[in-house]
C-alpha cells in the first residue's frame, strides 16, 4: 500500500491577485505541494521460511579425506519480513516575473524505515547462531533545489538567456546497529550516510628531536617511529585517553560525504547568447561539499613495478630532508605510515567543470535564397574543456586514479537544410 497525492494552486488566476495593482509584476505564481509512499523489495528471496542449503565440498570423509557436499541449516528465519519504505514530501513555489525572470524552488524530506539488516553487530559470540535480517533501520534526508533563470534582449540584435540552478542533499541515519562497546566514532548513528574515519596527521618526523620527545614504547599500528615517517595524533586509547600508541582507538571523523555520489552539494549554470547569426551556448556544472582520500591501485603504497605516482614525488629522504611527504617504504612495510586514511591524504574534491561549449553561425538568408537553400549553419563544438579543483591527482568526479576519466572531446560541422 504506497499511496501518493499532489496538489497545486496558481495564485496569480485568483481574482484577489489580479486586482492588486502591487503584485502585477508577478506574471505566474504557483505553490505545490506533494507527498508519495514507496517500497523496496530489493532483498533477498526467501528468507521468511526455514532453509536447508547444500555446500558443496565443505565435508571430509576419511584419511586423508575426501571432499563431499553436505547438508547445512539456513539460519534462523524471519516470518515478518517486508519492504523497505519511504514517506517522502515536497513543496515548491513557480514563479514568472517580469516576463523575463522565472523562478523554481523545491523542498523536500524523506524518511525511509523498515530497512532490512542484520543485527549480529549486537550479539556476543557464546549465542552460537546469527539472527535473521530484520526491518529495522531509518534513515532521513533533506534539502532544497532552486533554479533561476533570466532572458533578455540588448538592442535588436543581441538576446541572452542565464540559468542557474542549486541543490542541497543531505543524509542522516537515525537507526542502525551497532557493536556493543563501539567507538563513538564508529558509531554511525547520527551521521551521514557516507562518513569516513581515519587519523589525524601531526606530520613528518624530521629531527632526532621530534624522535626522542615521544613516550617510551611508542609506536604507530605497531612499527616503530623512523626519520621521515609520518605521525599522528594520539586521541584514545582502550581505557578512554592517550596510551601513546596509534591505532583505531584514535580514529576520528575525517569527512560525513565521501565520494562524488554523494556530494551534498550540486550547482550548474547555462548561458546562451545570440547575435545576429552568431550563436554561443555553454554550460557548467559542478558537485562541493564532499571529500576524496586519495586512492591509486596499491592503497597509497609504494608499487606498479617501480612507478611512482605524483603523490609520492616529493617524499622524504636524507638527500630531501624538506620533502612534503614521507619516507617511501617497500610494498607492505608495516613502517609506510602514510597508507593509512588521515587528514593527510583526505582532500576538499569539489570541483567546476566546462561541461560543453557550442559555437555556431547561420549564413545571412540572402545567401540562401540565391542558392536555393532553406539555410547553412556551421557549428563547432567540445565538451569538459576545463574543470576548476584543488584536487589535482585525478578527476574529482572518479573513485580512484585507475577509474576512466571523463574525456574531451571537439567536434566541427556543417548543417545544410535543402
Amino acid at each position: 500500500w504506497f499511496p501518493s497525492a499532489a496538489a497545486g494552486w496558481v495564485l496569480s488566476k485568483e481574482g484577489f491577485f489580479t486586482r492588486n495593482r502591487s503584485l502585477r509584476f508577478i506574471d505566474m505564481m504557483k505553490l505545490r505541494f506533494s507527498f508519495g509512499s514507496t517500497g523496496n523489495d530489493a532483498i533477498d528471496g526467501w528468507q521468511w521460511l526455514p532453509q536447508y542449503n547444500i555446500k558443496d565440498n565443505t565435508f571430509y570423509l576419511g584419511d586423508p579425506g575426501t571432499a563431499a557436499p553436505r547438508l547445512a541449516y539456513g539460519g534462523i528465519p524471519n516470518p515478518g519480513i517486508t519492504w523497505e519504505k519511504s514517506n517522502s514530501y515536497n513543496a515548491g513555489i513557480d514563479l514568472v516575473l517580469l516576463q523575463k525572470l522565472t523562478l523554481t524552488a523545491e523542498f523536500w524530506k524523506r524518511h525511509t524505515y523498515d530497512i532490512l539488516g542484520k543485527r549480529i553487530l549486537a550479539l556476543p559470540g557464546e549465542f552460537g547462531g546469527s539472527l535473521p535480517a530484520v526491518n529495522y533501520g531509518k534513515v532521513d534526508s533533506k534539502g532544497f533545489e532552486v533554479e533561476l533563470g533570466y532572458s533578455n534582449r540588448i538592442g535588436r540584435d543581441l538576446t541572452y538567456n542565464i540559468k542557474g540552478n542549486i541543490g542541497l542533499a543531505t543524509t542522516k541515519v537515525i537507526l542502525k546497529d551497532v557493536a556493543a562497546n563501539t567507538q563513538p566514532v564508529n558509531d554511525p548513528n547520527g551521521k551521514p550516510l557516507s562518513y569516513e574515519t581515519g587519523l589525524q596527521a601531526t606530520g613528518l618526523f624530521r629531527s632526532q628531536k621530534d624522535l626522542d620527545n615521544l613516550p617510551a614504547g611508542y609506536t604507530i599500528y605497531g612499527a616503530k617511529p623512523e626519520l621521515g615517517m609520518m605521525n599522528f595524533a594520539d586521541k584514545s586509547g582502550p581505557e578512554g585517553k592517550p596510551d601513546g600508541k596509534i591505532d583505531d582507538y584514535d580514529k576520528i571523523v575525517l569527512g560525513n560525504y565521501f565520494g562524488s555520489n554523494n556530494a551534498p552539494l550540486s550547482f550548474g549554470m547555462l548561458i546562451s547568447l545570440s547575435y545576429k547569426g552568431f550563436s554561443a551556448d555553454m554550460l557548467f556544472a559542478g558537485l562541493s561539499g564532499y571529500k576524496l582520500t586519495y586512492n591509486d591501485a596499491w592503497g597509497r603504497n609504494f608499487g606498479g613495478g617501480g612507478k611512482i605516482p605524483l603523490y609520492h614525488a616529493d617524499s622524504w629522504s636524507e638527500q630531501n630532508p624538506d620533502g612534503t611527504t614521507p619516507r617511501l617504504y617497500p610494498w607492505g612495510d608495516n613502517r609506510a605510515t602514510y597508507t593509512y586514511a588521515s587528514t593527510f591524504n583526505t582532500y576538499n574534491s569539489s570541483f567546476i567543470r566546462m561541461k560543453y561549449l557550442n559555437l555556431g553561425y547561420n549564413l545571412p538568408a540572402a545567401w540562401m535564397h540565391s542558392m536555393h537553400l532553406g539555410g547553412i549553419r556551421v557549428f563547432a563544438s567540445a565538451t569538459n574543456l576545463f574543470t576548476l579543483s584543488k584536487f589535482k591527482f585525478y578527476d574529482p568526479e572518479v573513485f580512484q586514479f585507475m577509474s576512466y576519466p571523463v574525456m574531451k572531446s571537439y567536434s566541427l560541422g556543417v548543417n545544410v537544410q535543402l
